[in-house]
Parts: C-alpha cells; sequence; structure tokens
C-alpha cells in the first residue's frame, strides 16, 4: 500500500504536465515505454536518461535486473560486500560496458549529476571506490549497456506516441520491485490522465 501511496506522489501533476506540454525530453527524465512499442530492446521498460545534447540521448534501462551477480561479471575490490547484487541490462548498446547510478545527498566528485540526488558513475575508478564502500542496493546499482537515440530519434519516438515522460525521483529509480515498475507507471500514468480529462 505504501508503494502505491508513494507512485501517486511521484506522479503527482503528470497528466496536467502532458496535457500541457510541461513534460518535455531532457536528462533527468524517465521514459516509460507504451505498449505499443515492439521493439523488444525497449518494450515494457522504464528508462532514465542521463545525457541529452546535439549528438544523441544516452539512457539506462531501470527496471530490467539480471540474475547475474556482480561477482559474476566484474572484478571487485577487496573487502567489497557487493559480491552478490544484481546485475541490471541498461540497454542494448554496448552491453560489455558497466556504468553504476548512486544515490547521494551530497555531490559526488567525478560522478556525473543526473536528477534529484541521483550520479552515474562512468569510469573504472570512481565505480572500483563505490564498490569498496559497498553501498547497498537502494543507493548503487550497476548496469551493463546503455540505450542510445539519434539526434531527433527520441523525439520523433515520443511524437509517434511510443514513450510517456515523467520527472525522475530517486524513489522510483532505485523502486525495489523494479520488475513491477513498467507496469505499474504505466497504469496509473493512464489513470491520472483519464481523470484529467473529465
Amino acid at each position: 500500500m505504501r508503494r502505491r501511496t508513494l507512485l501517486w506522489m511521484a506522479l503527482g501533476g503528470l497528466a496536467r504536465a502532458q496535457e500541457s506540454g510541461e513534460q518535455s525530453l531532457g536528462q533527468g527524465r524517465l521514459l516509460v515505454a507504451s505498449r505499443e512499442l515492439r521493439d523488444p530492446n525497449f518494450a515494457e521498460t522504464v528508462v532514465l536518461l542521463i545525457e541529452m545534447n546535439g549528438q544523441g540521448t544516452v539512457g539506462l534501462v531501470i527496471n530490467r535486473r539480471t540474475k547475474a551477480t556482480l561477482e559474476k561479471v566484474l572484478t571487485l575490490p577487496a573487502g567489497s560486500k557487493n559480491g552478490s547484487d544484481p546485475v541490471y541490462s541498461g540497454g542494448p548498446v554496448q552491453n560489455s560496458a558497466a556504468l553504476a547510478l548512486m544515490r547521494s545527498a551530497t555531490a559526488v566528485e567525478g560522478a556525473r549529476h543526473v536528477s534529484d540526488d541521483i550520479y552515474v558513475v562512468a569510469t573504472k575508478p570512481l565505480l572500483d571506490k563505490a564498490l569498496a564502500e559497498s553501498r547497498d542496493a537502494g543507493h548503487f546499482r550497476v548496469y551493463l549497456g546503455y540505450g542510445g537515440w539519434a539526434p531527433g530519434q527520441l523525439e520523433a519516438e515520443v511524437e509517434l506516441g511510443a514513450w510517456r515522460i515523467l520527472t525522475a525521483k530517486s524513489g522510483l529509480v532505485f523502486d525495489d520491485d523494479p520488475e513491477s515498475l513498467w507496469d505499474r507507471l504505466h497504469r496509473l500514468s493512464h489513470t491520472q490522465i483519464a481523470m484529467a480529462r473529465k
């Protein structure tokens, strides 16, 4: 029940924002795939946009937890207690590349600020440092691969209705039940839009 309440709060104003066009694409946005999106790489996904500029857009799929563990796919620093944490499939591009999302109340040196208290870790030294600190899964997750779009490509997909756009909140990005996140966000966003049109 608490998770549902938090999701309603996180989605507050979603319908109004989408009706008025306030929710625009950009770094720190969440994309929720529509049911009509048939691309198997992104069907039923929730994507966090971590970079968007004139070169294109980069995002991480945040709701595809794999059965692989960190100790199976990475060389962990001595003393790390994250070995049994799951690895996430971040997208179809360079799926051997490791990126991480970190939640921190203070700025993380060397990491890129994405939104809210969310940072992306993209260098091996910083990744090793975070692993050595043994951050818990509610504050640190590792992703293999990422999603990439050429300039204008994602905008065209949004125009066609392939994605709904939300503001990223760390509670959603680090949700403790990522497998059901797409379904919950998809259903709730449709309910709010329907209510706003009444």
